[in-house]
């Protein structure tokens, strides 16, 4: 080898390791880049997650409440037509209708 090239070689080496070096570097920035961003994605996805989800428990608890109070009314209803329908049985097979009292006593017996 020409004893000129040596020195040119040499230079030329430890710039492509400088290179290297700094391509090495680059690419761990980027990943902690692309990790940071990943991370700070999924706090933000499950923040909005969580607001969501408490939406969603307010919206069922509102709609259990709802549910509740038609189910409530309507057994408040369900003595007033058992008593009706009693009524009208007991005049469909007596021919006369029940008093008051005699309903009243069929619910207690």
């Amino acid at each position: 080898m020409i004893p000129i090239a040596l020195p040119v070689l040499d230079e030329a080496e430890a710039q492509a390791a400088q290179a290297a070096a700094e391509t090495a570097q680059a690419r761990a920035s980027a990943q902690r880049l692309a990790q940071d961003a990943r991370t700070k994605a999924q706090a933000e996805v499950s923040a909005r997650l969580a607001e969501e989800e408490a939406k969603l428990a307010e919206q069922a608890a509102v709609a259990e409440a709802r549910i509740s109070k038609a189910r409530d009314a309507a057994m408040a209803n369900v003595a007033s037509i058992a008593s009706d329908t009693a009524g009208l049985i007991v005049s469909k097979l007596t021919g006369r209708a029940a008093t008051t009292a005699e309903l009243t006593a069929a619910k207690g017996a």
